[in-house]
């Protein structure tokens, strides 16, 4: 060795940037509610890694009350681990005992919140991590508005068909569900369907004389796909993809299916 030299310097790591949004299924102020929360990573998770949500300390975050809609894979018979604490400034859920989620698909979860008694914007940390530190992150507001609810809801029915056709006639399928969790849209990174069986057997209309089948969320927001399948003697199978820049939780989903 000819020469060597020591140096002292201070290196700042900087966490990296996710991408995300949060859904509300409402905007109650002193009441639990489901928030979901749509996540496009920066570095893909492996099952040392954990995700941390970071909210004003005036919150309530449940432990044990956070489910995976999609995005993350969990060991066979293992359960998510959803665990809370609280300092003199925040409130946080750390959820871990997944074995992966990849930048190549987007992570959604919901977990249960109890609100303040406030009306304001909140900021709500999101961020990821191991043993180590954060390693990215970003931050989404939580809106709560004069309004007072709760997570209690009165459904009827399942699916409710809106138009009659007589017998032998022609007309468009109309349904109505009522959903009781978040719905993501289908895009390159989420995907949400329904999937019917109509009995008996519906054949598909004749496309030269009643034109292609066509499918429509709220009367005109457009699936992105429709899949007709009447090749089972007893019953059709129906698949209809969400729309592209719309994604559904709650209220009522009213769906045409028509030519």
């Amino acid at each position: 060795m000819l020469e060597e030299i020591t140096l002292q310097m201070t290196v700042n790591i900087v966490a990296g940037g996710l991408t995300g949004t949060l859904s509300q299924e409402n905007n109650f102020i002193k009441a639990k509610a489901r928030y979901s929360f749509s996540i496009g990573l920066q570095n893909s998770l492996v099952s040392t890694n954990f995700i941390d949500l970071k909210f004003d300390s005036s919150w309530i975050l449940y432990a044990d009350e956070c489910s995976v809609i999609t995005g993350i894979t969990i060991a066979a018979g293992q359960t998510l681990s959803c665990k809370n604490r609280t300092d003199s400034t925040h409130t946080y859920l750390r959820i871990s005992n997944f074995e992966s989620a990849s930048v190549a698909s987007q992570l959604v979860f919901n977990t249960y919140v109890g609100s303040p008694d406030a009306v304001g914007t909140y900021p709500v940390e999101v961020s990821t991590g191991n043993s180590n530190g954060i390693m990215d992150k970003f931050t989404v507001n939580a809106v709560l508005n004069a309004t007072y609810g709760t997570l209690d809801m009165l459904s009827i029915n399942a699916i409710t068909g809106n138009s009659k056709v007589p017998v032998g006639k022609t007309g468009p399928l109309e349904m109505t569900f009522f959903l009781n969790y978040l719905l993501p849209q289908t895009n390159v990174l989420t995907e949400g369907k329904f999937e019917l069986k109509i009995f008996p057997r519906i054949p598909l209309p004749d496309s030269a004389t009643n034109g292609v089948l066509k499918c429509f969320f709220f009367n005109d927001i457009p699936a992105q796909s429709i899949t007709w399948d009447d090749t089972n003697a007893t019953y059709t199978y129906v698949e209809i993809k969400t729309p592209l820049t719309n994604e559904f939780q709650f209220s009522e989903i009213p769906i045409t299916i028509t030519t």
